[in-house]
């Protein structure tokens, strides 16, 4: 297992629950540290992943959601029916969640049932052995999953590319004023073809900035810093964050799948991908149980994971597309008209 985010350490918690027990290299120092917007719903692609990920990772549960839309305020009930509102999303709450607590809680269990989890240990050469895959020249591994991230190593390995990336900035800070969330759009005065955020909850809120097009990425820590200034946030460390923004590619190779953010899995009208990581994650680990326990590892055994992703996420996926490519052509007047079908009421 290649990274230890939400969708590898998922993929190793389902494959030692099956008796399998991975190996799994993370190159960060300790679980969390990369930064996300957090925020999840508690079914997406029909597939309640949340039972999974432990107890304690939800911090607030919100049904409704403040839209900063060209500087006027609306509010977006995000639990009640609205005519078109199936067309974007199945109605339910957002959850504010504890990333690092949820890695903690899925890195627990996957030890607890026997796999082996390395912090501080990067991989930066993957070769073609015989019979296997070899990692840094040394680790001889029947089959990996690749489940790291955006700039995912393993995705170039395997010859496959994504068409477009996206750029964000999110930083986890002292909670100030309302618990609320709170989404900023507009394409002059905040960032071109991407958006900005407030999401808070308890002591802490998550504030961050991103564009869906990859040309517009020298532009985010310029615009992250006007934004910050104009709601009064205070100075703090950040990292500029590449995240999948195009269809997916191939996720099924030799010996390989792809998850999460590495297989381009993620939504790619508002960059969430944690969601999309723990469900191919799990069906990854799945397939891939399966795969060592019968010995087969070509592609036409390990086709199987990508149409079990399909099945589930393909529909949403294409959906979430077709919705970009109208941002981009109609985003000022169209959507303004479009909120009101919404259920969004304008706030005074």
């Amino acid at each position: 297992m290649v990274g230890g985010g939400p969708a590898g350490l998922m993929a190793a918690r389902t494959l030692a629950e099956e008796g399998v027990f991975p190996l799994v290299l993370e190159r960060s120092q300790r679980l969390g540290l990369k930064p996300c917007s957090e925020v999840m719903r508690e079914v997406r692609y029909g597939f309640p992943i949340l039972p999974l990920v432990g107890k304690g990772v939800v911090e607030k549960e919100f049904e409704e959601m403040e839209l900063v839309f060209y500087e006027k305020a609306f509010r977006v009930p995000l639990v009640s029916f609205h005519p078109l509102r199936k067309m974007v999303r199945e109605p339910s709450p957002l959850l504010l969640v504890n990333r690092e607590r949820m890695e903690r809680n899925l890195a627990k269990e996957a030890s607890s049932y026997g796999a082996k989890i390395f912090l501080g240990k990067e991989v930066r050469r993957v070769e073609r052995g015989e019979g296997c895959l070899v990692l840094n020249g040394e680790i001889r591994a029947k089959l990996v999953i690749g489940a790291d991230g955006a700039l995912s190593l393993l995705r170039g390995f395997a010859g496959e590319r994504l068409q477009n990336l996206g750029y964000g900035i999110n930083v986890r800070m002292r909670r100030r004023g309302e618990e609320r969330l709170k989404v900023f759009v507009d394409q002059e005065r905040i960032i071109p073809l991407g958006d900005a955020w407030r999401f808070a909850g308890g002591r802490k809120e998550n504030v961050g900035i991103w564009t869906s097009e990859e040309r517009y990425a020298g532009r985010v820590l310029e615009r992250w810093e006007a934004f910050r200034r104009r709601e009064a946030l205070p100075r703090s460390k950040v990292l500029l964050t590449p995240l999948s923004s195009s269809p997916p590619c191939r996720t099924y190779h030799q010996r390989l799948l792809l998850a999460g953010d590495a297989g381009g899995l993620s939504d790619p009208l508002t960059g969430a991908g944690i969601y999309a990581a723990l469900v191919t994650g799990y069906l990854a680990g799945k397939v891939a149980a399966e795969a060592v326990k019968k010995g087969e590892f070509g592609i036409t055994f390990l086709k199987r994971y990508e149409e079990k992703w399909k099945r589930l996420m393909a529909k949403e996926i294409r959906k979430s597309l077709l919705l970009k490519n109208l941002r981009s052509l109609w985003m000022r007047r169209g959507w303004r008209e479009f909120l009101p079908w919404m259920g969004a009421e304008p706030l005074r």
